[in-house]
């Protein structure tokens, strides 16, 4: 089988089950090929999980739909890498539900090689959470980390500003296919950064920016980073979820301590109360990867703070890929979470009444978020039971919810405290 032939059957794998799915994963790990995977039939699949949600669409052989999306990244020179591709980051293919197709555009850095930071933190950020994420990202990258956001406003934007004046390494992901400049406001950032670092996506070409699109985008931030820096987030911020991400994965969370009556910083400090680690320069998590060298040899893949006074200064990526293309091509404006053996045992000690109790909120309060839930998180909260877990797939096949809303609905019950999830996969009610 030729480049264009696997290339063309990975993104129709990538397609048929949906981003964020772990079907990819499971197929691959069983049959080890994409060549074997797409030639499988339907009782080959079922033989493997009975119930994969996405089975009509993989028993659909067509690649019409992967050819064109192969051929426009072809012109638009945006790279496609895979589970088999040796520049496809380790760091990412160990985590749960890696992305069966990765479109790259721009330097792209050999993130095994190098210390990465997923730098994240709420929209409306305040002048104390943009000094702060300016100067640890400035100086993170200064010391050659690379540093991974979401190209979102407030934050993420001021993180991978940081590294660009610096002339650091920058990485931003994106929750939409790479001819779309998602926020529009951040269009000249994300030229920026293709031109002097990478974007990536697991999203195909066309694909619009959906809402639920961006809760299972953030694994991948969490996933192609050692560690995870929450500069301010409330509540109900995505930055959450990034690090809820990066604690199934195993990896540290850092968080910047902030004043117990800012709303920006009601998910950081909760964030700190739950065994991250305080952050206020770059030595604080430098000093954690004193060993992580600038060149270690590649993994063998398996199967004080700044004052808010302080302004952002205005202002060579190593071992680059390729040079990057231009111009953008933009036409509008298989297991659980590798935890460490210790966190393992910590869960296994922990009833599911003990993890219940642990998180459990006030009757009132439960009562108020439940009551506003939205059409998707009410359906699936309403899918769920005290004792009888249920998968994600699960869900996909009651609810008939497509996996990616199906995730980011239990990613947001989760977030809220309603909905938590059990050894062995599935999700339960809290109360």
């Amino acid at each position: 089988m030729d480049e264009i032939d696997r290339l063309t059957r990975w993104i129709w794998l990538a397609s048929a089950c949906g981003a964020g799915s772990s079907v990819p994963e499971l197929l691959y790990t069983a049959l080890g090929a994409i060549e074997a995977i797409y030639e499988a039939g339907e009782e080959e699949y079922t033989e493997i999980e009975r119930n994969i949600s996405c089975l009509p669409a993989l028993c659909d052989k067509s690649l019409d739909r992967a050819m064109h999306v192969l051929k426009w990244c072809e012109m638009k020179r945006v790279n496609v890498l895979t589970p088999e591709d040796p520049l496809y980051p380790v760091r990412l293919y160990e985590t749960h539900c890696f992305p069966a197709v990765l479109y790259t555009f721009g330097k792209v850095p050999n993130i095994d090689r190098r210390l990465a930071v997923a730098c994240v933190g709420t929209r409306r950020m305040t002048d104390y959470g943009k000094a702060n994420a300016y100067s640890v990202c400035r100086d993170l990258a200064k010391e050659g980390a690379i540093i991974v956001s979401g190209l979102a406003l407030g934050i993420d934007a001021v993180c991978h500003r940081a590294a660009l004046d610096v002339n650091g390494t920058t990485v931003a992901v994106l929750g939409c296919g790479l001819d779309r400049a998602y926020p529009p406001q951040n269009r000249d950032l994300m030229v920026e950064i293709a031109r002097k670092g990478a974007i990536f996506t697991e999203y195909a070409p066309f694909t619009e920016p959906a809402k639920a699109n961006f809760p299972i985008r953030n694994r991948i931030i969490s996933g192609l980073s050692n560690a995870t820096m929450v500069f301010e987030a409330d509540a109900n911020s995505g930055s959450l979820i990034t690090a809820k991400h990066a604690r199934k994965q195993g990896r540290p969370i850092y968080a910047l301590p902030g004043n117990a009556g800012n709303l920006t910083s009601v998910g950081t400090n909760e964030l700190l109360t739950r065994g991250a680690k305080a952050a206020v320069c770059a030595d604080d998590i430098l000093c954690d990867f004193r060993e992580f060298t600038a060149h270690p040899p590649r993994p063998e893949k398996k199967k004080s703070p700044a004052k808010a006074s302080e302004k952002p200064q205005a202002g060579t990526a190593g071992a680059e890929v390729r040079p990057a293309p231009a111009p953008l091509p933009v036409d509008n404006a298989a297991a659980p979470a590798r935890e460490s053996e210790a966190k393992t045992e910590e869960v296994k000690e922990k009833t599911l009444e003990e993890r219940r109790e642990e998180i459990m909120l006030p009757k009132e309060k439960s009562d108020k978020l439940i009551s506003g839930l939205c059409l998707l998180e009410k359906t699936i909260y309403n899918e769920l039971s005290l004792t009888k877990p249920k998968s994600c797939d699960q869900l996909k096949l009651t609810t008939g919810y497509p996996i990616n809303k199906v995730l980011a609905g239990v990613t947001m019950l989760e977030v809220k405290k309603l909905i938590l999830p059990v050894p062995g996969g599935g999700y339960v009610r809290v109360r």
